[in-house]
């Protein structure tokens, strides 16, 4: 990821941009393809949450598997804002 980054930045400091030359877009083009930029798990999050405008609509257990992501991701990220108070307030006593 991050030799692909370097490699757009130099890029970038290279073309002209009044001009780009069909080789610079065609450079830009392949750098961009060399990198996913999305995961799995935000195409299902977002046919399960847009299912009535796509042609390629989620199945029962996609949108199982993104509610109990969704779920596990919440409870993790509570536990781990709430621990350090709790540590604290245990430690006051």
């Amino acid at each position: 990821m991050r030799s692909n980054y370097l490699a757009l930045h130099a890029l970038h400091n290279a073309l002209n941009p009044a001009t780009p030359t069909p080789a610079d877009i065609a450079k830009y083009a392949e750098l961009l393809a060399a990198v996913e930029n999305h995961t799995e798990m935000d195409d299902k999050r977002f046919r399960v949450f847009h299912g009535g405008q796509l042609t390629r609509p989620s199945t029962y257990s996609e949108a199982l598997e993104v509610y109990a992501y969704l779920a596990l991701r919440a409870a993790i990220f509570t536990l781990l804002y709430v621990a350090p108070f709790g540590m604290l307030l245990a430690a006051l006593r």
